[in-house]
């Protein structure tokens, strides 16, 4: 449980641990929540230290072929070459690892060790790394939107090292390229913000924005966080909540 709770935080994800005292977000932005290398190191050092039976061989062989295999094809236009080029790596020095008996049941908890400090490494590299992205994303907030800009430097899926910058005013959220009218003070936006929709998905969106419809006769007020929609999608995805007002 405390392991969930630390991937959450250490991405862009968020964790609010002071619940239900302080509702306050807080985030890491260095480790994408759904990363490769957090998926096969853990699972080769598991590996190595198994047993040499069959039944246990099976199951990280399936596991392993799996994780390789949706990182390489299904995530192809996601993931970065080098990425699935150390997944390719670590797959191999899996299956070397475990035939060549480098563990083993007496090396198990040596392996998961060396499983941990791999991570770590890794995980101290992305946060030194990510001071730069931070401090960028923050000076290309303020030339922006003034001193009063809300800013973040979000990690990206399957691109470790590399971040997207975020930038927002009351009035908008804008990008590198783009930008998206937020809309926060419309009347029906205000209405929807006090529904049980509108106030569960304003306590997530760490940059809120909203489009009103009322093409239909009716008033259908849309929100949704920017963090995971693309800026032509508008609130097509899962972190958007519709509200129809009348």
């Amino acid at each position: 449980v405390v392991s969930h709770l630390y991937l959450d935080w250490q991405g862009s994800y968020g964790l609010r641990p002071f619940l239900p005292w302080s509702a306050q977000w807080y985030y890491g932005d260095w480790v994408a929540i759904v990363d490769p290398f957090f998926w096969v190191v853990p699972l080769v050092a598991l590996a190595w230290g198994a047993r040499r039976h069959w039944g246990p061989a099976l199951v990280y062989l399936i596991a392993l072929v799996g994780v390789t295999t949706l990182v390489l094809w299904r995530g192809h236009d996601l993931v970065v070459w080098w990425v699935r080029l150390g997944m390719l790596g670590c797959a191999a020095a899996g299956v070397v690892g475990w035939t060549r008996h480098w563990f083993g049941v007496a090396g198990r908890r040596r392996a998961a060790a060396y499983g941990l400090l791999v991570l770590g490494v890794y995980v101290a590299a992305s946060a030194g790394t990510s001071v730069a992205a931070k401090a960028q994303a923050r000076t290309s907030a303020t030339r922006r939107f003034g001193p009063d800009a809300r800013w973040a430097a979000l990690t990206m899926v399957g691109r470790p090292f590399r971040w997207e910058a975020l930038s927002a005013s009351t009035d908008s959220v804008a990008g590198d390229t783009w930008a998206i009218a937020r809309h926060l003070d419309h009347p029906a936006v205000r209405a929807a913000l006090t529904t049980p929709q509108g106030h569960a998905i304003a306590q997530f969106a760490r940059f809120l924005a909203a489009a009103v419809d009322s093409s239909n006769g009716g008033v259908q007020v849309s929100l949704w966080d920017v963090r995971y929609h693309a800026p032509e999608s508008g609130a097509s995805g899962w972190a958007a909540v519709q509200v129809r007002l009348r």
